[in-house]
């Protein structure tokens, strides 16, 4: 790689920056882009226009934001491998190590998204079983039931900080039922859900902040292993007991104790944060423009699409690695094999080349199916069903027990934490008369 190429340092730069060298020695670097700023949106429009693909030095990573680049790796799970898509930033803080070990790993490899076939599609066949769109609706009454509850619990005090109180514990309650564990388990979910995002798409934590979300995942291990054997020991009619019985066509059984342990984990961490994040994101966007909540109040048949256009234009995930196993070629630029890419899944899903009005939050929009806010193909989100489901759901119990819902004042940009794969929402403040 020519590291001599220009650099781009700010937006102003980027506009004036052209592609001198031909496509095959060109090597273009973006040194001031961080994935993770609060805003990188504007810049990101000039990005995909002049220099859609480029390296970021800080990162060390190639990062890809067009919408037809993603769909190419997509395309390709074996040229842009999963393996380590999940490793964590952070290294085990020192008070941790004399713990578990210096040679320790957060098992989550194995687990589905980090994973390449043949045995992606062999774990993916098996815990498709689980989320079929029937077996996903017949927990539509539960999820009523629970969301209903949540709302009794601040409907009557006029305003509630919604993240908290509402889109945070619904999904991990929900997955929680899923996976055959109690109200009293999903309660120490939130805060091992935040560890794994933190360790995985932060860098430079705190040692103090590192040690203790380190110490939650081990703790996350330990009682999911825990639970594992006392359903080995004791199935049940959930999805655990089902990971755990599978058996091959020759009846042996399909997945190791790991292997088991790395879906649950991967279960409870993919569905709990980003279902929280696109219902919060989705209830500001239509309360942003008052005129899009009544539309929506009116015309219960547009939550699902105003759930989709919440997908697409306020994608839960920003980002997620790969890396390559062979020399590719990305919108006219080489990277060589053994590569770590950034596929920039929330600038796609503003691609002006394919969304008109890009920008732009349209309750109405003819093509908001091709968003890659649940990835694709072989890649597709398995917990799509479910997740549409609470976020319809929420959506639909706020419309219906509080029609008059409000954005409290200062609300009209919102904060989130500095991540590369899901920046977590800070909070949501709503009122009502």
């Amino acid at each position: 790689m020519d590291t001599s190429s220009s650099v781009v340092t700010d937006t102003d730069e980027l506009r004036d920056y052209e592609l001198r060298n031909t496509l095959e020695s060109r090597c273009p670097h973006l040194a001031a882009f961080d994935p993770a700023m609060a805003d990188p949106y504007p810049m990101l429009r000039e990005i995909r226009e002049r220099a859609p693909v480029f390296f970021i030095p800080e990162h060390d990573v190639w990062c890809v934001t067009r919408h037809q680049d993603l769909l190419e790796i997509y395309r390709d799970p074996i040229s842009y491998s999963n393996i380590g898509a999940h490793d964590m930033r952070v290294p085990l803080p020192p008070a941790i190590v004399a713990d578990v070990g210096p040679d320790y790993h957060f098992p989550f490899q194995g687990q589905l998204n980090t994973i390449d076939p043949p045995d992606h599609t062999r774990i993916r066949k098996l815990m498709q079983k689980a989320f079929t769109p029937r077996h996903i609706s017949g927990r539509e009454g539960d999820i009523r039931a629970l969301v209903n509850g949540l709302v009794d619990r601040f409907i009557d005090d006029g305003r509630v900080e919604l993240v908290s109180a509402y889109t945070s514990p619904i999904p991990v309650n929900v997955v929680a039922m899923i996976m055959g564990m109690t109200q009293e388990d999903a309660r120490q979910f939130r805060g091992w859900v935040d560890a794994f995002f933190a360790l995985s798409g932060s860098t430079n934590l705190p040692e103090e902040e590192a040690t203790r979300h380190w110490a939650g995942l081990i703790a996350f291990e330990r009682f999911t292993r825990a639970f594992i054997a006392e359903r080995r020991e004791s199935p049940a009619d959930d999805l655990t007991s089902a990971l755990i019985l599978a058996t091959s066509d020759d009846g042996s059984p399909s997945l190791t104790d790991d292997e088991v342990l790395a879906q649950i984990l991967g279960i409870l961490a993919a569905g709990s944060d980003t279902t929280s994040i696109l219902i919060a994101k989705t209830v500001h966007s239509l309360l942003a423009k008052p005129e899009r909540w009544e539309e929506v109040r009116s015309d219960a048949s547009l939550v699902p699409q105003a759930i989709e256009e919440g997908l697409r234009l306020r994608s839960p995930i920003r980002g997620l690695r790969r890396r390559t196993t062979t020399e590719v070629e990305l919108g006219g630029v080489k990277i060589p094999s053994g590569a770590k890419i950034y596929i920039h899944i929330a600038s796609a899903n503003r691609d002006q080349t394919v969304f008109t009005d890009a920008e732009e939050y349209e309750l109405h929009r003819h093509n908001v199916a091709e968003h890659l806010g649940l990835g694709k193909w072989a890649h597709f989100c398995i917990g799509a069903v479910l997740a549409r489901l609470e976020a319809r759901i929420a959506l639909e119990t706020l419309i219906e027990r509080i029609p008059q819902l409000r954005l409290t004042p200062g609300q009209d940009t919102l904060e989130f934490d500095y991540n590369l794969i899901v920046p977590a929402l800070r909070k949501l403040d709503v009122e009502w008369r």
